[in-house]
């Protein structure tokens, strides 16, 4: 099995993803060409990248890169604006690459075919094994006292471990519908800061809104991000922290530099992006638990990520105790 595999990477990973992916020089020359078509590059190279990273991981659940998301905003373009977007762009490229992924996941599930009654039979030996071991500590559980400390631990904090667990990678990633902004602020905040590289050039608390706005710590230019939570003040539930008043955060809008808001938004969140949205000129989405995150061109030098209300209404007072009136 070994054997058949390093056989399976020699013939249908003979490309090397690395010479394919954009740098980030050509992205900033793309995005001056055409920031929608330097966008759909960057998407269907996450998409491909996400697959690799699958397939690596042997799972062959692959997605779609949708190639002609590029090719779309591509025929749009004047034919001297086409030439110097092909001069940085391989589609050819992608296309080998997605046609490479496709090749491996058809040789392993060929390869699962032949060795599905073996490795039926050592699930179901480990079925029976966590079976005794979950009875196992279920009868301890029983012949011991249950020990309740008397401090309550801070329900953000619960929330924040559950976050990381999921994401496994991101420690910064927060939700932020119905969340207090002295939580979710400071988590993107510091991602922005410490992953992003971002300084804060300003701050500002309104009467419903709160705004911050970061820029490269280096940079050749006039990028920036800015981030505007409209909030809601409370004064009758417990937030994250002893206050008077919670900043009970309804919606954020971050707006920015192309490849800067591009960037966040597929790192950020650990979802599987989506393509469209539910509104027209959203370009994908991502969803977790109640936020809703999209991303939008305004114009081709200003990009847009909304986190606003999705299908998911979770009662986080419920699950993690936050929200709890006073």
């Amino acid at each position: 099995m070994k054997k058949l595999l390093i056989l399976l990477l020699f013939c249908c990973f003979a490309y090397s993803q690395e010479q394919y992916k954009i740098s980030d020089a050509n992205f900033k020359k793309l995005v001056s060409v055409s920031s929608e078509v330097a966008t759909k590059v960057k998407l269907v190279e996450h998409f491909l990248e996400g697959n690799q990273s699958k397939l690596n991981s042997n799972n062959i659940e692959i997605n779609d890169p949708y190639i002609q998301l590029i090719k779309d905003p591509l025929s749009k373009l004047s034919e001297k604006e086409q030439k110097k977007a092909n001069e940085i762009v391989c589609i050819d490229c992608y296309e080998k690459w997605w046609q490479a992924q496709l090749c491996y996941k058809n040789q392993v599930v060929e390869s699962k075919k032949r060795v599905k009654d073996s490795i039926e039979s050592i699930r179901i030996k480990k079925f029976v094994l966590e079976k005794k071991r979950q009875d196992s500590i279920e009868n301890i559980a029983k012949s011991k006292p249950v020990v309740v400390s008397s401090e309550k631990e801070n329900p953000y904090d619960v929330l924040q471990r559950s976050l990381y667990a999921f994401s496994k990678t991101n420690r910064n990633l927060a939700l932020f519908r119905k969340m207090d902004f002295n939580y979710s602020g400071p988590q993107l905040s510091s991602y922005l800061q410490s992953d992003m590289g971002m300084a804060s050039k300003s701050f500002k608390i309104g009467a419903t809104d709160v705004t911050e706005t970061f820029i490269p710590k280096v940079s050749n230019g006039n990028e920036y991000l800015t981030v505007k939570y409209l909030v809601t003040k409370r004064t009758d539930i417990i937030g994250a922290y002893d206050a008077d008043e919670v900043m009970i955060i309804n919606s954020v809008e971050i707006t920015g530099t192309p490849h800067l808001i591009v960037e966040l938004f597929l790192n950020y969140w650990p979802r599987t992006v989506k393509i469209g949205g539910y509104k027209q000129g959203d370009i994908a989405f991502k969803e977790l638990l109640g936020d809703y995150i999209t991303i939008s061109g305004v114009t081709p030098r200003l990009y847009k990520i909304k986190i606003g209300k999705g299908n998911m209404n979770p009662n986080y007072e419920t699950t993690y105790g936050i929200n709890k009136k006073k």
